[in-house]
């Protein structure tokens, strides 16, 4: 059994614990708080190859809410809060990371309803084939599923191999995940279209108007906060990238 102490005081988290115990991983178990797609920025590659994945965080939402439309409008705008349109392109690696394992399926996102908790408490449970000769990995601390946690902030984690420990984080996971709530499909649907994103130039634009005003407010921050426009808002926007109109030219004045 080994007990390891890490505070980013002093040693790197993602590459002295995160990294190292990601290698070979077979299933990642996190009870994570806050989710930021960050995260697949820092765990990158590693946590691609991990056949399952399973990040279990907060949605400050009623789950009769999470069900609901003006719920996904909600927690698009929150999910968009720390992602405005240039850092989305910034970060298109890691949107196309995070839409290729929800497409595979290896990756499984859950949220806890409001009503039910705020999940404060952080931890994590590895595993390893058994072929690896590798004990699972448990661990507690402070660190959030985010850049920040990893990477930026003052943070404290615990990891101990022990198959207690595993066995207790396990208990704590699957009683939450089995209370949980699957990420609905707007954020599915915003995940996708974020990785597919493209910068289109305005003179190509506007040689193809019809298609650009749904492209347009997908962009716009009403649509990223969870609404949209009104048909009339939409319709100026169709004109604008229609471009001036064509003035027609009459016949000549007689005699002129």
């Amino acid at each position: 059994m080994s007990l390891q102490r890490y505070s980013s005081r002093t040693a790197d988290l993602h590459g002295d614990f995160l990294a190292e115990a990601l290698k070979g991983a077979r299933r990642y178990l996190r009870i994570a708080g806050y989710f930021r797609s960050s995260v697949f920025e820092v765990a990158g590659e590693a946590l691609e190859a991990v056949p399952e994945v399973k990040i279990l965080c907060n949605s400050d939402l009623d789950a009769a809410d999470l069900m609901a439309a003006g719920g996904e409008a909600e927690l698009k705008a929150r999910w968009n809060e720390e992602d405005p349109g240039m850092a989305s392109l910034l970060r298109r690696e890691q949107y196309r990371r995070l839409a290729r394992m929800l497409e595979q399926g290896n990756l499984e996102i859950r949220l806890v309803p409001g009503e039910k908790m705020f999940l404060h408490g952080k931890a994590g449970c590895i595993s390893y084939s058994p072929e690896s000769g590798r004990p699972r990995r448990a661990f507690v601390g402070s660190v959030n599923e985010s850049l920040n946690g990893w990477k930026r902030n003052y943070e404290l984690l615990w990891s101990d191999d022990g198959e207690e420990s595993a066995d207790w984080v396990e208990r704590e996971f699957f009683a939450l995940w089995n209370t949980a709530v699957p990420l609905p499909e707007a954020i599915r649907q915003e995940v996708f279209r974020l990785a597919r994103r493209e910068e289109i130039p305005l003179a190509e634009a506007r040689r193809t108007p019809e298609s650009m005003p749904r492209a347009a407010l997908a962009e716009a921050p009403i649509y990223r906060g969870g609404e949209q426009l009104q048909p009339w808002q939409r319709a100026f926007v169709v004109r604008f990238f229609a471009g001036p109109p064509q003035v027609r030219q009459g016949p000549p004045a007689a005699g002129g």
